[in-house]
């Protein structure tokens, strides 16, 4: 109690009273996890090896966050040559952002093996982590989709759902179990390999390998309606993996959900908390809804400006996971909805209202993204503030005490 009257003083954005009272309290955080990937077996003599290279004296969410800034690189590399997503790439642009992308995973996977190492372990770390993973899942998506080639179709932006919706379910299961469970079908590792392997194939045969019309496809596919459907033509090996993925994927949520419904129940058998779990999924679902919606209408805008659009969708989606991993790490209920959100939804009533013709201006699109990196820089920058005030640690660096407790037991 002490602690939050101290703290008071100072400016706590995000964090209310209570949630500053339990992530004061060490037994409120408890991380764990369950890694049930098929590669990860075979990785680990690797990522235990890499990280006996890294300094003592180098913070875990460092490692995070040069391993983030590589993929950043990678992507840059790519929307610069190909902002549209679907022209194709140089041979070498595939080739280094394979290379961004496992530099990426590698650093990702050991950075909780730096923090085991230095004593540095803390709830910011988990935030940190999901934090750039949320945004980094966006960034592969968009690698590759340059690599299939799938642009300014449809698919560009159902592979995003996919993958932003498989990460955002992992989060939800485990604010409810309290284990971050990393299955086959929604676990990063397999899904990032995957994206390696795609980046290293175009650059090998080129984007082609990829847009080229397959006829095994398209006698496939038009068993099922896919070549008449205007929104989805699959006719390639591009398009046939994003419906892959698709299956693959929601079979993954489905077990996110089979796992973290009847957890919930069972330690919470009151009616009275029956729907959590669904309203916790509601900001998620608003935001699918109301997007997805507006670029479907207005389809023009996402054929001249896919790549925004899917990277405004991507930080929306980042931003809902790193609201909900705030609520896990503080023991604290989610809301309902969130300010970053009240744009995409304005825009969605103006469209069913149907009065209105200024919001199928391609600005309105820009605008929109210019405030969510708005508001996702303020949620950034000042739930790190709070969360080092309360833990007493540094972002990316270790702290004093942390130092000489590491060199004294050196």
């Amino acid at each position: 109690i002490g602690l939050v009257k101290n703290l008071k003083e100072e400016r706590m954005v995000y964090l209310s009273k209570s949630a500053i009272l339990n992530l004061s309290t060490k037994e409120h955080y408890k991380y764990s996890s369950n890694d049930e990937s098929l590669l990860s077996p075979f990785l680990q003599p690797y990522w235990n090896t890499v990280v006996q290279w890294i300094p003592l004296f180098l913070a875990p969410n460092m490692v995070t966050f040069i391993g983030f800034l590589a993929l950043i690189l990678g992507l840059a590399f790519q929307l610069y040559l190909c902002p549209d997503l679907e022209s194709g790439l140089p041979s070498w642009s595939y080739f280094f952002g394979a290379w961004c992308c496992f530099f990426y995973q590698t650093m990702d996977a050991i950075d909780g093996k730096q923090a085991r190492r230095t004593g540095a372990s803390s709830p910011l770390g988990e935030l940190f982590d999901h934090g750039c993973d949320s945004i980094g899942s966006t960034f592969q998506a968009m690698m590759m989709i340059e690599a299939i080639g799938t642009g300014r179709s449809y698919y560009s932006f159902l592979a995003l759902m996919l993958i932003n919706g498989t990460f955002f379910t992992s989060i939800w299961e485990q604010y409810y179990t309290s284990t971050l469970r990393l299955h086959v079908l929604s676990g990063p590792t397999e899904g990032e390999f995957l994206v390696m392997i795609l980046q290293v194939v175009a650059g090998a045969f080129g984007v082609e390998a990829f847009t080229s019309p397959k006829q095994w496809i398209i006698n496939l596919m038009s068993g099922y309606g896919y070549l008449e459907n205007p929104l989805f033509n699959c006719d390639n090996s591009g398009k046939f993996i994003v419906i892959s993925m698709c299956v693959s994927t929601c079979i993954g949520m489905l077990s996110n959900a089979m796992v973290a419904i009847p957890y919930h129940w069972k330690l919470n058998p009151a009616k009275d908390y029956q729907l959590s779990p669904f309203i916790t999924v509601l900001p998620l679902f608003i935001h699918m809804i109301c997007f997805g919606t507006y670029l479907v209408v207005a389809e023009h805008i996402f054929n001249e400006n896919n790549t925004v659009a899917l990277l405004t969708f991507g930080l929306i989606t980042g931003y809902i996971v790193n609201r909900l991993v705030v609520a896990r790490v503080t023991a604290v209920q989610t809301s309902y909805m969130y300010i970053m959100q009240i744009p995409t939804l304005i825009i969605f009533i103006l469209m069913i209202i149907g009065k209105s013709t200024f919001i199928y201006d391609a600005s309105i699109l820009y605008l929109m993204l210019a405030w969510t990196v708005l508001v996702y820089s303020h949620f950034i920058y000042y739930i790190i503030q709070d969360f080092c005030s309360v833990l007493n640690v540094n972002c990316l660096t270790l702290t004093k005490e942390q130092y000489n407790k590491l060199y004294k037991n050196l």
